[in-house]
C-alpha cells in the first residue's frame, strides 16, 4: 500500500494509477534533446501517469507539451514545500481537467536542495515500482538512484539513446518511441 504524501493539490487518486517515476539529469547532451522530445511526445500519448520533480530542461519541455486531451496524467512532485508551489500557466488546463496532481512531503520547506531531493527520491523508491530514466550524467546524483532501483528489483527503463549505452544492462529495459508500450 502506497503511503500518500501529506500535502497535495489536485486529484489524489492519480497516485493510484501506478505512476512511472521519471528522472533526467539536469545536464542533458545536445545530441539527446531532439530525440528525447520525440520520445516524450510518444509516451505522453500512452495511458500512463508520470511522477517527477520535472526539474531538467527535457522534463520541463515534456510538461509544456502536455495537454488535457492526452491520455497521460502528470504528478508534479517538487522537493520543496507545497506552500511555495504555484501551478504554471501552461499546466492550468491539465489541473482544471483533473490530469495534474501536485504532491509534496512538506508544507512550507523553501527551495530544493540535495537533502529534500534525496528524501523525495527515497519516497519514490519505497512506494513505486516503475522508473524511467531519460538521461543519467555519469558523475551525477541519478547514478546512485538508478543503481538503487536496480538493486531493489524495480522495473527500470532507460531511454534508448547512444548517450545512455553505459547504463543499459541485463536488468534494464531500453525504451524508445518504437517500443514505448513496454511501459504499460
Amino acid at each position: 500500500m502506497v503511503k500518500k504524501p501529506n500535502y497535495f493539490i489536485g486529484k489524489l487518486s492519480l497516485l493510484d494509477k501506478q505512476p512511472v517515476c521519471l528522472f533526467c539529469s539536469r545536464s542533458v547532451p545536445i545530441s539527446l534533446i531532439a530525440s528525447g522530445i520525440e520520445f516524450l511526445q510518444s509516451v505522453m500519448q500512452l495511458p500512463l501517469t508520470f511522477i517527477s520533480g520535472w526539474h531538467s530542461s527535457l522534463e520541463r519541455k515534456a510538461l509544456r507539451m502536455h495537454t488535457p486531451e492526452m491520455p497521460s496524467n502528470i504528478i508534479y512532485f517538487p522537493a520543496q514545500g507545497i506552500d511555495h508551489f504555484k501551478i504554471p500557466a501552461y499546466l492550468q488546463a491539465d489541473y482544471e481537467n483533473e490530469k495534474l496532481l501536485i504532491v509534496s512531503l512538506w508544507k512550507s520547506e523553501k527551495g530544493t536542495d540535495r537533502h529534500t531531493a534525496k528524501k523525495r527520491n527515497d519516497y519514490l523508491l519505497k512506494n513505486y515500482d516503475r522508473f524511467l530514466f531519460l538521461y543519467i550524467s555519469p558523475k551525477g546524483q541519478l547514478a546512485g538512484l538508478y543503481q538503487q532501483a536496480i538493486d531493489q528489483h524495480k522495473d527500470v527503463f532507460i531511454f534508448d539513446h547512444f548517450t545512455n549505452n553505459e547504463w543499459i544492462t541485463e536488468n534494464v529495459v531500453p525504451v524508445s518511441k518504437y517500443n514505448s508500450k513496454v511501459l504499460l
